[in-house]
């Protein structure tokens, strides 16, 4: 091999995990290894098995094996150039996460979010290396600006983003643009997760330090997340309220960002029951999107829309908006968004009379919140939809047939849970399908399975640890599992699933 290749194989070791073409470039090249030369090195260390390709959407990804990427950081590390290279892919990693912030609300959207989640291990490489190398504090407080809440959303990552944002905003406290903009993105984390207390002090001061930059925008933006916070209380006046005062300021409402707030006017309209305001919102939305190709927000404007029509009645209509919120929904990997789309999809199918098809998606619902650690209800409103709409599918149903087509939904993974809401694949006569469907898979283990066909038979934990002499703390834990495992919240549910499956 060449001496080039050795020393591309040897840079590249500071990535994490895959990256593309331009990365090397960015990060590799320099007067001994110039940029046009690493295509034709890349190749040559494919063919020598040094380097493995994958295509992700049309495009070309590379990693180094484990065992070759510590020998090259090995090599690296004695040519004594190892803390350069790590500096550099930070930078480059860093103008990346910039770049897409700059252009979020854009019609690239789709494409940075789905290139920043492919390179998640090389952005916490990046973070780490802020957070760990003196003097580089502020770097990592610009990286966890640019990282809007999106991206931890799309990454599933809501916890771990919310740890380096107080992990960034602990090492650097200087009153600059990068720390305001990290505290709006904590804000915004913490309201998600229902930590209202904690995103409320993250506003609080967020905002104290936009008036004191004397940053009109930035303060909008921070208003705007005001009416977030508003929205997880469930205080949906206050919420419409501060969506109009972010709109009031010139520098926002006059560019792209405005459309996080008329979406969250659509959704406050919604729960308010104002249903022409609803659609005044949602066609500046509709406006935003089509004039900046922004899709993100357009899906929980959808959502919105979708809850005005179930509030109106017209449940049709409320499914067809809630399909098209689901789609971009599922583009963007928007977990959260899913769920909330799935309670209004599940209310509109049982009060548009399909109580069978509505059990499971009630089903899938719980199972994505269990698998994503998502919390069952954002606010109040939402809780009180789904327990009306369960206590009517369930009396529809009887027991029996509800616990089935609960337990049928909370088997789904997350695309196939998508793809029963939207009906991809599906015939026609649906209802009938939901409610002749065969049992779902039984997800239990054999003891499982046993102590599920001991509750059944009336057995208390004490007497089931008796029969199969074992501790009652262990038959608890197995009684649990089964409970989870199936979606269940009863002893009463284990026994009706278990009796239906020809089991006790």
């Amino acid at each position: 091999m060449l001496a080039a290749g050795r020393l591309l194989w040897a840079r590249a070791s500071v990535f994490a995990g895959w990256f593309t073409l331009d990365a090397a470039e960015g990060v590799c090249s320099g007067e001994d290894l110039l940029p046009e030369t690493i295509l034709g090195l890349v190749a040559g260390l494919l063919d020598k098995s040094v380097l493995i390709q994958e295509e992700h959407l049309g495009q070309a990804q590379y990693r180094l094996l484990e065992t070759l990427a510590h020998y090259g950081r090995a090599r690296l590390r004695d040519t004594g150039q190892e803390a350069e290279l790590v500096r550099r892919h930070r930078d480059w990693h860093l103008q990346l996460a910039e770049q897409m912030a700059a252009q979020w609300y854009g019609p690239d959207q789709l494409s940075w979010s789905r290139r920043l989640r492919r390179g998640y291990r090389n952005l916490r490489a990046a973070m780490e290396y802020c957070l760990s190398t003196p003097g580089e504090e502020h770097a990592g407080l610009r990286l966890t600006a640019a990282l809007l809440p999106p991206y931890w959303y799309g990454s599933g990552q809501m916890t771990e983003g919310r740890a380096w944002l107080e992990r960034a905003l602990a090492a650097n406290r200087e009153p600059t643009l990068a720390r305001a903009m990290s505290l709006r993105n904590l804000a915004t984390i913490c309201a998600q997760q229902q930590d209202l207390a904690a995103a409320q002090a993250a506003l609080r001061e967020g905002l104290t330090l936009a008036r004191r930059l004397e940053d009109p925008l930035l303060i909008a933006r921070l208003v705007a997340v005001e009416a977030e916070l508003a929205l997880c209380r469930g205080d949906f006046a206050a919420t419409a309220a501060h969506a109009r005062a972010a709109l009031a300021y010139p520098e926002y409402a006059g560019g792209p960002e405005r459309v996080a707030s008329f979406t969250i006017l659509t959704v406050a309209q919604a729960m308010l029951g104002n249903y022409d305001e609803v659609v005044s919102a949602f066609e500046q939305t509709q406006r935003c999107s089509t004039e900046f190709g922004e899709h993100f927000n357009l899906s929980w404007a959808l959502i919105g829309r979708a809850a005005a029509e179930y509030g109106a009645g017209e449940n049709t209509s409320a499914i067809t908006y809630t399909h098209e919120a689901m789609r971009i929904a599922q583009a963007f990997d928007n977990r959260i968004a899913l769920s909330t789309a799935l309670v209004i999809l599940l209310c509109s199918t049982a009060a548009d009379g399909d109580a069978a098809r509505a059990a499971v998606l009630l089903g899938a619902r719980r199972r994505i919140c269990r698998m994503f650690g998502i919390s069952d209800f954002v606010n109040g409103a939402e809780s009180a939809l789904v327990e009306a709409a369960t206590a009517q599918i369930s009396k529809e149903l009887g027991e029996t047939r509800f616990e089935t087509a609960v337990g049928r939904g909370f088997a789904f993974d997350l695309d196939e849970a998508v793809d029963y809401a939207l009906g991809v694949g599906e015939k026609p006569a649906r209802a009938a399908e939901a409610s002749t469907a065969p049992a779902e898979p039984n997800p239990l283990t054999a003891r499982e399975q046993q102590v599920a066909e001991l509750v059944a038979q009336g057995m208390s934990n004490k007497q089931i640890a008796a029969k199969l002499v074992i501790s009652p703390r262990t038959v608890e834990g197995h009684v649990d599992h089964v409970l989870t495992k199936l979606g269940f919240t009863s002893r009463a549910h284990i026994a009706a699933w278990a009796t239906r499956h020809g089991q006790s």
